[in-house]
């Protein structure tokens, strides 16, 4: 029986009755299940239960010892095989200086609904791996400016994965990049991570770039597997394209970031640029943004602003001087709302696409296997059911579809055009036909979005009844993806 989990150095020794010890002979280790437990080095790992040993016995032996002996763990030193330990708010304090290129591993869940305010780690470049355990109730108050703000103030060069932040509840009269995991990233990696909360930024004179994950994305990060579910309000300045995002605020730089199999839901209320997914892109030279196999179920709601975009996927999807942005097999459900008097640029998928109209500095967006199915009101007047704003003529879309509303019609691009998908294309369906979308069908006799691998068919029958992503189905509680349902 081992009582405590860890390293054991296990053996056996035989002697004859001359004393002799010479014998070959097998170990072999099993657990409960009848599961055998693999040796590294002499060293096995063991979890806390019962194990069973199986020897052969030599012929001539008469006596067998045999012994158990744990190996006493090193001190944590911060590399990779021997990564700082994470088990309170304290620890976490503790990783605030020299933390580059260090590794460092949660092994508890962490409660901060008894403690003070937290003071975001303001610069994070190493290693960390929650190991799924939760940080619950993390609280940032603040009544004065701050720049960066979330668990982490911002990400260089960092790993971040595997971190269950529940109930962060972030609220401040101004900052300059807010996300519950992070203010500001710069070329890292997310992977696994997750977000819960309320998020609340109001300045009118502060350019905001809020996200329920990330509020600031640069650098060639990438977020994998990861996702938000925010309530988000913001109220900025929006003459510099800030951005409010369900999981990224803002995506800018030259470089080449990517968002793969996410998510977000929530809500956001907003005056400044706001999409389910991300806010708003300003790549500079030469940026290239994916996002690829993810979605966003965020209901939006626009404060009074006829200056700003407002999208279910991208709110400004902003590509100009051989940038662009690629969308391949995602989709959105959100409803955006807005007052009579709003004249803002709305989308079900995207708000505004702007690819710029100056030879030389001109960029391109390419749309592929993705649909929308969000109530966005009456269209037309730079509100579509798909696109609210066109400006330039590189944006393309293909095996792309949207739900008209029930009682038919609407502008699938409020003002503008995008190549293969314009006013007169079929690509706006009733709920009946969105349900016949096949993920893909050979034989041509339906539409289809183009990738089986990817893509799971829906059913009337069944509360799946939209396409959906196939890895929606392996996503697990408390993080389970909505799957699309047919409405009313």
């Amino acid at each position: 029986m081992i009582e405590t989990a860890g390293a054991y150095e296990i053996k056996a020794e035989f002697k004859d009755t001359n004393n002799g010890g010479n014998f070959t002979f097998s170990l072999n280790i099993y657990d409960e299940a009848g599961k055998k437990v693999t040796r590294s080095n002499g060293i096995y790992n063991l979890k806390s239960g019962k194990y069973f040993f199986v020897v052969s016995i030599p012929e001539n032996a008469t006596n067998a010892t045999f012994t158990v002996k744990k190996v006493e763990d090193p001190e944590p030193d911060g590399t990779q095989n021997n990564p700082f330990l994470i088990a309170s708010a304290s620890d976490l304090e503790n990783i605030r200086n020299n933390n580059e290129n260090k590794y460092y591993k949660q092994i508890a869940n962490i409660d901060f609904s008894n403690e003070e305010n937290w003071t975001p780690i303001s610069t994070f470049k190493g290693h960390y791996d929650g190991d799924n355990f939760e940080i619950k109730g993390l609280k940032i108050t603040t009544e004065t400016e701050v720049s960066y703000a979330g668990l982490f103030g911002m990400l260089t060069n960092a790993e971040v994965k595997n971190v269950r932040l529940i109930g962060v509840d972030i609220t401040t009269p101004n900052g300059a990049s807010i996300g519950g995991l992070a203010g500001s990233v710069l070329s890292s990696s997310i992977e696994n991570c997750h977000v819960s909360g309320k998020i609340t930024v109001t300045n009118p004179n502060s350019t905001l770039n809020v996200g329920g994950l990330v509020g600031n994305l640069i650098g060639s990060t990438t977020i994998k597997k990861s996702s938000s579910n925010t309530e988000i309000e913001t109220t900025g300045k929006i003459e510099d394209i800030p951005g409010t995002g369900g999981l990224v605020g803002y995506v800018g730089g030259s470089a080449a970031p990517e968002i793969t199999e996410s998510f977000s839901r929530g809500k956001i209320t907003s005056n400044s640029n706001a999409g389910g997914l991300v806010g708003a892109t300003g790549l500079s030279t030469s940026g290239r943004l994916t996002v690829e196999k993810s979605f966003s179920a965020v209901e939006i709601k626009v404060a009074d602003n006829s200056n700003a975009q407002f999208g279910g996927l991208i709110g400004l999807a902003n590509a100009t001087s051989n940038a662009s942005i690629n969308i391949k097999n995602s989709y959105a459900t959100g409803s955006i709302s807005r007052g009579s008097d709003v004249d803002a640029d709305i989308g079900g998928f995207i708000g505004k696409i702007n690819t710029g109209t100056t030879a030389g500095y001109l960029g391109a967006i390419e749309i592929q296997g993705s649909w929308s199915s969000g109530d966005v009101g009456t269209t037309g007047n730079k509100v579509g059911l798909f696109v609210g704003t066109v400006t330039g003529a590189n944006a393309s879309a293909s095996n792309s579809y949207v739900q008209m509303p029930n009682t038919g019609g609407g502008e699938i691009i409020g003002n503008g055009s995008i190549s293969g998908f314009t006013v007169n294309d079929n690509v706006a369906k009733t709920q009946n036909e969105m349900l016949k979308l096949k993920a893909s069908d050979p034989t041509g006799n339906e539409d289809d979005l183009g990738d089986s691998s990817i893509w799971v068919d829906g059913s009337s029958t069944d509360p799946k009844n939209y396409p959906y992503l196939k890895w929606q189905d392996s996503f697990t509680e408390p993080w389970e993806a909505p799957i699309p349902s047919l409405t009313p």
